[in-house]
């Protein structure tokens, strides 16, 4: 009697225990396959979100073409038109509110070890790093954390299903969309579609400062290092890689704005030229559609000054689909400052037909303007013969005063410079108002470019190139 009641309550046991099983069983189940990003794992709703849409993408097949950036890229790469035009699975990972740092960790430690992708689209922001909330929330999750050990690929892949980072309210299992009406969304490929076509940004908004740390993550040097190890561990694998600067409205362009000095000068901390070194010295095309010829006029491609809506990611889909294809950049968008972003901030100029001698002065021509868009500036351009290599000043006379008048100057390689006149008579002594600094010239023809910042008008003036006094 004692020993069937024995044996009963062992089969009872064993009943539960399986049963018990089987319930753990179905609820990971519901849970993996619930449409529930796992926020707790990859930091941020964003992030968790795309991975979900990448999971459904890949039981469709692999991804072969991978774009990571910041909000530029988020908003602005129309994967899905790119799968369709260019017949390639193509995925957008660009995260809102991520800087280069986290871009190229998650990219080299996450995403290429999983997904193998033949191509990376790498796209840039006006430097290397953010202040954001967000972006130190992303680097202190536990993705980055698993994938950086040994067997990384699996332990991420495993944990990224643990219940525990899909915790939700009842509402929200049973209802996953809820509370998202009226709201940003991301669609099947990655891309965030703004519930509003065009949003103009405010500056000094309290919300985004809120949003914004004191100082940065990393380092500049750290964050641009970083980005070299992945894009020589891309080289190495054998991932053909494009580097890329998306659109901004032409408003941006104006010859007397923040941005068109910052990046004709090579900006505060030299980002312009380190990106065109890093890329030409791996032998990646740098495609700059910052500005981009019938795209970049249109503002109704924007959401705001320097992001395209989702109507403008569709034409960027195919520039970008191009360059894939030829694997170049096209001409006019093959530098940083590119051929077209400068005749958008300083409009179509062209040297003079004949070459001269230095100390010959060169008249400023067009000294007023009236247009809004800022081009059409007084400006000056020379085609100049050095004979003798050396460093070479440039000197501008005229007599009339010329408060506030400031200019861009070039002579040479290299970037512009800002050229501040100081206020007064600007030839009081008949030797004119030297430039603060000097250019080093090597023998043969040199280009010579002043080009106003702001219409202030300096009747008959004239700029020479003179050499340095010894």
């Amino acid at each position: 009697m004692s020993s069937r009641s024995s044996t009963s309550s062992s089969s009872t046991l064993r009943r539960s225990i399986a049963f018990g099983a089987l319930l753990l069983a179905l609820g990971t189940l519901v849970v993996d396959r619930a449409p529930l990003p796992a926020i707790g794992f990859f930091g941020g709703e964003k992030l968790a979100e795309k991975e979900l849409r990448l999971e459904r993408v890949l039981e469709e097949g692999p991804v072969e073409v991978l774009a990571v950036g910041s909000s530029l890229v988020d908003l602005g790469f129309d994967a899905a038109h790119f799968t369709e035009i260019s017949g390639r699975s193509a995925f957008n990972m660009g995260v809102s509110g991520t800087d280069t740092y986290w871009q190229s960790l998650y990219l080299r430690e996450v995403l290429v070890p999983r997904l193998h992708p033949k191509v990376v689209l790498f796209g840039f922001r006006d430097s290397t790093r953010t202040k954001s909330a967000i972006n130190r929330q992303y680097l202190a999750a536990p993705v980055l954390r698993d994938a950086e050990l040994p067997g990384g690929e699996v332990l991420a892949h495993i944990a990224s299903r643990l219940p525990q980072y899909r915790k939700r309210r009842l509402l929200d299992w049973l209802f996953p969309d809820r509370g998202r009406r009226g709201k940003d969304r991301v669609d099947e490929r990655g891309m965030t579609i703004t519930a509003e076509l065009h949003r103009p940004k405010v500056e000094g908004d309290p919300a985004e400062r809120h949003r914004m740390y004191d100082d940065y993550a990393v380092s500049a040097e750290t964050a641009r290092s970083t980005f070299e190890d992945t894009l020589r561990f891309l080289r190495e694998e054998n991932i053909q890689v494009v580097v890329f600067l998306t659109p901004y409205l032409a408003t941006t362009f104006r010859r007397g704005s923040t941005y068109t000095r910052e990046t004709l000068t090579s900006g505060p901390d030299d980002f312009p030229a380190w990106l065109t070194r890093v890329t030409s010295e791996a032998n990646v095309p740098l495609v700059n559609l910052r500005y981009a010829n019938g795209l970049s006029t249109d503002a109704s491609l924007f959401f705001d000054s320097k992001h395209v809506n989702q109507l403008g990611a569709k034409p960027l889909a195919e520039l970008l689909a191009r360059v894939v294809e030829t694997g170049v950049a096209p001409p006019e968008y093959a530098a940083n400052p590119s051929p077209a972003e400068i005749a958008a901030m300083l409009g179509p100029f062209d040297a003079d037909g004949t070459l001269i001698r230095p100390e010959r002065a060169v008249p400023i021509r067009k000294l007023t303007c009236t247009e809004e868009s800022g081009l059409g500036l007084a400006h000056a351009v020379a085609r100049i013969r050095i004979e003798t290599p050396g460093d070479y000043g440039v000197v501008l006379s005229t007599g009339a005063p010329a408060p506030g008048a400031s200019y861009f100057l070039k002579v040479g390689d290299g970037p512009y410079r800002v050229w501040d006149l100081p206020p007064g008579p600007a030839n009081p002594s008949g030797t004119g108002i030297p430039f603060d600094g000097l250019f080093a010239l090597e023998t043969g023809e040199q280009l010579l470019e002043l080009h106003a910042r702001k219409n202030v008008p300096l009747p008959d003036a004239r700029i020479a190139l003179v050499p340095a006094a010894k």
